[in-house]
């Protein structure tokens, strides 16, 4: 170190490690987090460059002759790569794609880079990398929590001390020569113990070599009622939520044994020992201060509490011992100097290292619902693995939801394997936790819709399938309850399975008693909380020759498309009408009818579909015009050509009705029709639009201040609205006449 704030000093031999294993595969620590309201690139540039400034890790590169050294960085500006997006979970693809994929470049620094992803409007998500050289997950959250405050809200931030490397804080208890003896010995009786113990390891499918090692993200989540049932349940039990979290651990990696539950498993649990160094480290203090050690728990079949009092057991003695702080101190006999004499290392790590599969948790991190104008949800951070395991769960909480991100390494572990272990570790903790009785369970279902991103509940009718599930799980994904309309059972229970945040809702748009029901249930469950908003996307298609529709059917689509419409709207406008609390800023509900662009031209053989959709036009402008003045907003969505499971029903209602016409009149269209359900199914499987498009266009319009009053998704739908205003009649025809249009559906 130097007095003027740089940094200039020999990695220590923890820090040589991280270096080592970050250049065999990426080792990076990712935290993100999602802005509701202004948050310009400009602005994170801004406060990346304060955020240098004032860390004096976040302006260090290394060089690497003779030894590993941390230097200033030729130019310490944090990069700052912009995402345009479209889906709501796209954090997801790029931390999965490139953060965790991608190192940082070591030799010209700086060791952190940003990811800004715009959703259009105030909706955004910020994702913050840094090499685990300088930072674990505590680090990274904290930075990003500082990163958003600058951003926002600027303040004076003087700047941080340089601290020595972690094992020059070590108690002298820790690092004199009889202690680490004692140590030594310490860790052959754990040896030993294993060994009587033969705890389960997670063996890889296929050998990675080192150098090709590739971290892959799942992401899962508990929401507020079930952690809040977790942590009340834990305090019952005895036991930490970390325990109870690796018990589930430990209970899906069991179930992996195809001879029997195993009597115990090891699972790694990395210890912050800043509180443990002298004098302590804040944490706010950039720098990576985690040491994992292995715990052999042992399983008790089908009894995650005394599997999680047996884990609890084993850490806390771990932690007397000081266990932890013995494994960064005897780093130095073990952490290689260069990438060349790793080998014998990696090796080791690979046949008994703590970190195999690993329960990396950072509790409750305090993380603010609100800077300034903007609203934030879901800080959450995502552990890389590179050599030292192959797989890991990330868990913090924040915003009243706790996030479990699992990472694994691809081809070790495949990503049918990783799902089953990390859907069966939810499910272990979900099946330990009882269904609170009927007024826990409105208490907690209240709690879910006033805390979940604090953003309130949306009822979306017609999401069995196709747009409708798409927007159901996008909204849940953006952290809104979601009432999702489903007519079947299966549906519903599929649906419940998606996301946490989705409760099925049995509504049929045609009937009134199931929409009184439906109304009567939300009512209930949001308790005077009232709705954010109200998704009309309930639909059908008739597709034939006009001459041939049977009455009954074009009324049956008029009561779909558009009776059913209205009658869910006129059921769900008071809860609309309230302002939900913590709501995002805007009007006080909002309405999306999603529609067509069959809205604006219409296609032949599409006469009752066009007729309901021009029709939702006229009446969504009309609530548009009457409802402004309450405070209620009014968009139509009108997508173009989408694939979704609707083209099947069409195509053969189509044929159906056809073949029930009179023999002379379908004689008539048959060829025609035919070829133009064919030409319009295959313009739908080729269009690039895709389901969880128009979900992102639906959530734009529930998060943004000033939600559009129409989103035209595809580039067909804006070609249809530029015809109709621009074409004259005569030349529409002769257009449609040479070339089928395409049709869509949801």
């Amino acid at each position: 170190m130097n007095p003027t704030g740089e940094v200039r000093r020999a990695l220590s031999p923890m820090e040589r490690w991280y270096w080592v294993c970050d250049q065999l595969s990426a080792l990076n620590v990712v935290a993100r987090v999602r802005v509701l309201g202004p948050c310009a690139t400009a602005d994170l540039e801004r406060a990346a460059a304060t955020l240098v400034r004032r860390h004096p890790l976040l302006r260090v590169a290394v060089v690497a002759d003779p030894e590993p050294r941390f230097v200033p960085a030729a130019r310490p500006d944090v990069p700052v790569r912009v995402v345009a997006a479209t889906r709501y979970d796209r954090w997801e693809h790029e931390v999965d794609e490139v953060e965790l994929a991608t190192p940082l470049d070591w030799r010209t620094g700086p060791l952190i880079r940003l990811v800004h992803i715009a959703h259009g409007g105030d909706s955004h998500d910020v994702v913050l990398t840094a090499s685990h050289v300088i930072a674990d997950g505590t680090t990274a959250l904290a930075l990003l929590r500082e990163l958003v405050e600058q951003a926002v809200a600027p303040a004076d931030a003087p700047p941080r001390a340089p601290l020595p490397p972690p094992e020059e804080l070590l108690p002298a208890r820790v690092n004199g020569l009889p202690r680490v003896a004692h140590l030594v010995a310490l860790s052959l009786a754990d040896r030993a113990a294993a060994a009587a113990a033969r705890p389960r390891r997670l063996e890889p499918g296929t050998p990675v070599p080192p150098g090709r090692r590739r971290t892959r993200l799942l992401h899962r989540e508990l929401d507020p009622a079930t952690l809040t049932r977790l942590v009340d349940r834990c305090r019952a039990e005895g036991v930490t939520v970390h325990s109870a979290l690796t018990a589930a651990l430990a209970l899906a990696l069991a179930g992996e044994d195809a001879a029997g539950t195993p009597r115990a498993v090891t699972i790694g649990s990395p210890v912050d020992f800043r509180a443990d160094l002298v004098p302590p480290v804040d944490p706010r203090d950039v720098g990576a201060y985690v040491a994992t050690v292995p715990s052999h728990v042992r399983v008790e079949p089908d009894d995650l509490w005394a599997t999680a009092r047996g884990a609890q057991r084993d850490l806390r003695r771990r932690r007397r011992y000081h266990h932890h702080l013995a494994l960064v101190s005897l780093l130095r006999f073990v952490s290689p100097r260069s990438v060349g004499g790793s080998a014998r290392v990696v090796a080791m790590i690979d046949r008994s290292g703590p970190g195999n599969v690993c329960l990396s948790n950072v509790g409750r991190f305090d993380f603010p619902d609100r800077v300034g104008e903007c609203a934030l949800s879901g800080a959450q951070f995502v552990a890389g693995i590179s050599v030292s395991g192959y797989f890991v769960a990330a868990v913090n909480t924040s915003h009243s939801a706790l996030h479990w991100n699992f990472t694994h390494v691809a081809g070790a572990v495949d990503r049918r394997r990783a799902e089953r272990l990390a859907d069966r570790a939810v499910a272990a903790l979900r099946s330990a936790l009882p269904p609170p009785p009927g007024g826990a369970r409105r208490r907690n279902e209240r709690s879910t819709m006033a805390n979940s991103g604090g953003r309130g509940a949306i009822v979306v009718t017609g999401a069995s399938s196709g747009l409708g599930e798409a927007t159901a799980v996008s909204l849940a994904r953006a952290g809104f309850t979601v009432y999702a309309g489903v007519r079947a059972d299966v549906d519903a229970a599929r649906l419940a399975g998606a996301h946490q945040a989705i409760r099925p809702l049995v509504l049929d748009v045609t009937r009134e008693d199931s929409v009184a029901t439906a109304g009567a249930r939300v009512r209930r469950e949001t308790d005077g909380a009232g709705l954010v908003g109200l998704v009309n996307n309930a639909g059908t298609c008739v597709s034939a020759p006009l001459e041939c529709v049977p009455l009954d059917e074009l009324r049956a689509e008029l009561e779909v498309n558009l009776v059913g419409m209205v009658a869910v709207t006129q059921e769900f406008l008071p809860l609309l009408r309230t302002r939900t609390r913590g709501a995002p800023a805007g009007p006080a509900g909002r309405i999306v009818n999603v529609g067509s662009g069959i809205g604006r031209v219409a296609a032949p053989f599409l006469g009752p579909y066009a007729a309901s959709q021009f029709a939702k036009e006229g009446v969504s402008d009309s609530l548009r015009r009457e409802l402004a003045p309450l405070s209620v907003s009014v968009s139509v969505l009108e997508p173009g050509a989408v694939m979704t499971p609707i083209w099947s029903k069409v195509a053969d209602t189509a044929r159906d009705v056809l073949d029930k016409a009179p023999a002379g009149v379908a004689v008539l269209y048959r060829s025609r029709f035919e070829e133009f359900v064919a030409a319009n199914e295959e313009r739908a499987r080729r269009s690039r639009t895709r389901p969880e498009t128009v979900a992102a266009a639906v959530v734009h319009a529930m998060t943004s201040r000033r939600p559009r009053t129409r989103y035209r998704v595809g580039p067909d739908s804006w070609a249809a609205s530029v015809a109709a205003r621009a074409l004259p009649d005569r030349v529409l025809d002769s257009v449609i006449r040479r070339q089928f249009p395409a049709g869509e559906g949801r």
